[in-house]
């Protein structure tokens, strides 16, 4: 269909924009509820040099499918039981699905972006707070919902951590435990026991066995001493090692996809220059993009990675 078409093309030329746009400082839009709320296109058409008239078209289309059913079908999705939001109609009452952080931090953007956030009912937010907060594991910091458990991607356990931070700190909350990368969390003193312990000794005579646990160095040039991180996120180094691992060639929008869900995560243990190093180092220069080509697998890897840049 035309309409599908259109939208198709317009997404891979606003993917490529999107980073040029916001360095112009003419995406006056994200800060504009009003504009957001009523998605009057008309003022695109002075403050975007970069929308052609065919993109203009299509983003009209897409004005005429938003409208009350959009709002009334996220609604449909809230869980009352739980507080959350599923991901789609099929899954609700079916064994083996629940809403979901990913999905329940949608449906509040979705809320923020379209007025409604602030007229929000108190026992509604409340139970949105208490859905974020008991999906967070005490021993590491992160989120994970009980449908999935820990045994996720790394994209998905760094999103939903960002994704549940962002959430309760728009709820006017706090997570119940201290964060994956927190200061609390750095290791400082080291006892004799616990030394041979990350040796991968245990304890001899009488004394209860140790749990062994991986070792984490200090690490000169930045990186955390917590045990409880993914390898990749303590040292530069370990950093270093993670982006050179993933399959820039073949892959790029999977290789962006984990460094983008990485972000807040990498920003908090002080090693950007590290990714800013790597990324800027294979950036087709030919192109502007990450990847061999200017196939949609490229794009996205820019729209990934633009988020490093704005």
């Amino acid at each position: 269909m035309m309409i599908d078409h259109r939208i198709s093309w317009l997404i891979c030329v606003l993917t490529v924009a999107v980073a040029l746009v916001w360095s112009l400082g003419s995406a006056v839009w994200a800060a504009d509820p009003d504009w957001i709320r009523s998605l009057r296109l008309s003022l695109l058409k002075d403050k975007y040099v970069l929308l052609s008239p065919e993109v203009y078209e299509a983003l009209e289309d897409l004005n005429g499918i938003m409208d009350k059913d959009v709002v009334l079908w996220v609604a449909s999705m809230y869980d009352p039981d739980s507080g959350g939001f599923y991901y789609a109609r099929s899954a609700i009452g079916r064994p083996g699905f629940a809403a979901d952080i990913e999905s329940t931090s949608q449906a509040l953007g979705f809320m923020r972006s379209h007025g409604m956030f602030n007229d929000m009912p108190a026992h509604i937010r409340q139970k949105l707070i208490t859905f974020f907060q008991s999906r967070q594991d005490p021993v590491t910091g992160y989120f994970f919902d009980p449908q999935f458990g820990s045994n996720v991607s790394n994209a998905k356990r760094s999103r939903n951590l960002y994704q549940a931070v962002g959430a309760l700190q728009s709820l006017g909350a706090e997570p119940l435990h201290p964060l994956p990368y927190s200061p609390q969390r750095q290791i400082s003193r080291i006892s004799l026991a616990d030394l041979f312990a990350w040796l991968g000794y245990q304890r001899l005579g009488d004394l209860a066995p140790y749990r062994q646990i991986s070792m984490a160095h200090p690490v000169p040039g930045g990186g955390v001493n917590i045990p409880t991180l993914p390898e990749y996120l303590r040292s530069a180094e370990a950093l270093g090692q993670w982006l050179e691992s993933l399959d820039w060639v073949n892959h790029p929008w999977s290789a962006g996809h984990n460094v983008s869900s990485a972000r807040s995560e990498i920003t908090q243990v002080g090693l950007l220059d590290v990714v800013y190093e790597f990324i800027e180092g294979i950036q087709n220069p030919e192109t502007g993009l990450w990847g061999p080509g200017r196939t949609l697998e490229e794009v996205s890897a820019a729209l990934k990675l633009s988020g490093y840049f704005s």
